[in-house]
């Protein structure tokens, strides 16, 4: 009867302590559970804090972008023909070029950009698009202007299906295995605005057509004062785009008014640099662009960027690039009237060869 008992007690002890295991371990797993949980509950509202505040500092950034536009534009309206200073250090006071640079975004927030600096005359321009009107001022006489070209955005670049020189020009359409298109560009220098401005343009406006040439080697346009019209071949590789020279050291000038123009309509990227001296390297370029790196922060999340930015007027592309636009093609009707004559005589070339898909007709 006592075995029994004791028996008994000994189940009923171990099942006690299974249950005090089992409840142990079930409280342990829940605890792990809820922690776990609330773990990513936190993760996710840091990353969510995070974010927002990354969001804040980028627009504080971009406001730091818009007033520094507004000093340098205050200031080349104030000071005509000088380049704006540099700014090298992160001080928001101090220099009185750029007084709307404070750092304040919002006073009753932490929204500040705290760091605001500006390059006014970087060694290279980037334009992208189809055309662009600008200017390039070295300061002293440029010996030879390059440009490289491809198209934009180039995330496959190749070369191999590049038309020739020989039979680009008749084709209505560019193949989409070259990845770069031909570049109309010309070439103005100051003089020419100056004094019998329609005599020295028509004499001093220096115009070349550049088309893309995979492995073509060095290619540069020697004297653009003999001539214009050029076709020149571009150098183009995978790794760095097309590139071309013109050398203006005949011209004598230290600024230049620059137009490119992509001949099939392909958006570019298109990258010019500048020298004084043969084989020189590439020299600041005043008056065109400004590069500005604008840091904005909440509380402690930064963040950066840079953005080019035209200084002047002529650089902001608010030229047109044509003077006559058609979505069809255009004929060009040419009239000759014999000096003291009331006759005329017109050429009004019809559909063929040489003006293929001609609109006009004989009359």
């Amino acid at each position: 009867m006592k075995k029994s008992a004791n028996r008994s007690n000994l189940k009923t002890d171990q099942n006690g302590m299974a249950s005090f295991v089992i409840t142990m371990v079930m409280t342990i797993i829940i605890s792990l559970l809820v922690f776990g949980f609330s773990q990513t509950a936190r993760d996710e509202t840091a990353s969510s804090t995070n974010r927002q505040l990354s969001t804040q500092a980028f627009y504080a950034a971009e406001s730091g972008i818009n007033d520094a536009v507004q000093d340098i534009q205050n200031y080349v309206t104030a000071n005509p023909g000088l380049s704006p200073p540099a700014k090298n250090n992160c001080s928001n006071t101090g220099d009185p070029a750029y007084t709307a640079l404070n750092g304040t975004v919002n006073s009753a927030t932490s929204l500040t950009y705290p760091c605001i600096l500006i390059n006014p005359s970087p060694k290279s321009l980037i334009y992208v698009g189809t055309s662009a009107v600008f200017a390039v001022d070295a300061l002293s006489n440029i010996n030879t202007i390059t440009v490289n070209w491809v198209d934009d955005p180039d995330t496959t670049p190749g070369y191999g299906g590049c038309l020739t020189a020989q039979n680009h020009f008749p084709n209505t359409t560019w193949p989409a295995t070259c990845t770069a298109d031909v570049l109309q560009f010309d070439l103005v220098p100051l003089s020419a605005l100056t004094n019998n401005m329609t005599a020295n343009l028509e004499h001093n406006t220096f115009t070349t057509f550049l088309y893309p040439t995979p492995n073509a080697g060095a290619d540069t346009v020697t004297d653009p004062t003999s001539g214009t019209g050029y076709v020149q071949a571009g150098d183009c590789n995978n790794a760095g785009g097309c590139t071309a020279q013109i050398n203006v050291s005949a011209v004598g000038q230290p600024e230049f008014y620059i137009r490119f123009s992509a001949m099939y309509g392909i958006p570019q990227t298109v990258t010019i640099t500048a020298n004084t001296s043969v084989n020189g390297p590439p020299v600041p370029l005043y008056n065109s662009q400004a590069i500005i790196d604008s840091t904005g922060k909440d509380f402690n999340e930064l963040k950066r960027i840079e953005v080019r930015v035209p200084i002047l007027a002529i650089n902001n592309n608010i030229f047109p690039n044509v003077a006559i636009e058609s979505n069809q093609t255009i004929c060009k009707q040419f009239e000759i009237t014999p000096p003291g004559g009331s006759g005329v005589a017109g050429i009004d070339p019809t559909p063929g060869a040489i003006f293929p898909g001609a609109l006009c007709t004989t009359t």
